[in-house]
């Protein structure tokens, strides 16, 4: 038994760190147990791979990862896009540079974070979707923001939502 997320972010740390490596000569992995014990803080958990993998995201990925963490743990490109015109989200992305917003979800979707709805589930709506790989992923994305900011946010982002219904 285990947990095979745990498994991925460990050996991806351990190879980002240059702590494995690879010998094409003998054709076979290499590794200093006592440099990993020391250069690593051993863990039982993924989610603490995950939080040092979220330390290091840049204050615009983090923005975009908090807004769309606010649509659900399932969401669509478009409503983040709607969001983010609509809300003038105060940041480094300009209001409609969807190719950037685009980016950080492919980066997102890259690092395990999201990934794309590809079941059939959202089959008869356009754009793409994506969905949280765990719900404590989607909870660590906003578990930075302060309480009563976050509960202003996520009312903002349920009127700019509803606000756009009543457009339609």
């Amino acid at each position: 038994r285990g947990n095979p997320l745990f498994l991925y972010k460990f050996l991806h740390l351990l190879w980002k760190e240059k702590l494995i490596d690879f010998n094409m000569g003998c054709h076979r992995w290499e590794w200093d147990l006592e440099n990993i014990a020391a250069r690593t803080v051993v863990t039982h958990n993924a989610l603490e791979l995950l939080l040092r993998d979220f330390s290091h995201l840049s204050k615009e990925v983090r923005s975009v990862l908090v807004l769309s963490s606010c649509l659900g743990s399932c969401f669509s490109e478009r409503c983040l896009f709607l969001v983010w015109d609509k809300m003038g989200v105060n940041s480094y992305l300009h209001q409609g540079d969807r190719t950037k917003i685009r980016q950080i979800l492919a980066n997102a979707e890259e690092k395990q974070f999201i990934e794309r709805v590809t079941d059939g589930t959202y089959k008869l709506r356009a754009g793409r979707h994506y969905r949280w790989t765990h719900d404590r992923i989607m909870d660590l994305a906003i578990s930075n923001v302060p309480d009563d900011a976050l509960c202003a946010l996520r009312f903002e982002v349920g009127s700019t939502l509803f606000n756009a219904l009543n457009e339609v």
